[in-house]
């Protein structure tokens, strides 16, 4: 049971976290014009591939 509370309250921070992101990188192109939003972008990617390689590096230690 506790699996399923994880999991939506992981998919509710997923979806929160989305709708900031796109709030604030509307608010970087409107202030800082592209180049800001590509610096955003590279910076939320990098987030991205951080937050995959340690969900990974959890998931390999839990088995």
């Amino acid at each position: 049971m506790s699996f399923w509370i994880v999991l939506i309250c992981f998919l509710i921070w997923v979806l929160l976290t989305g709708v900031g992101l796109s709030l604030y990188s509307l608010r970087v192109t409107r202030e800082m014009g592209m180049g800001g939003l590509v610096v955003t972008l590279i910076w939320i990617g990098l987030a991205i591939l951080l937050a995959r390689g340690i969900m990974s590096a959890l998931r390999s230690i839990g088995q």
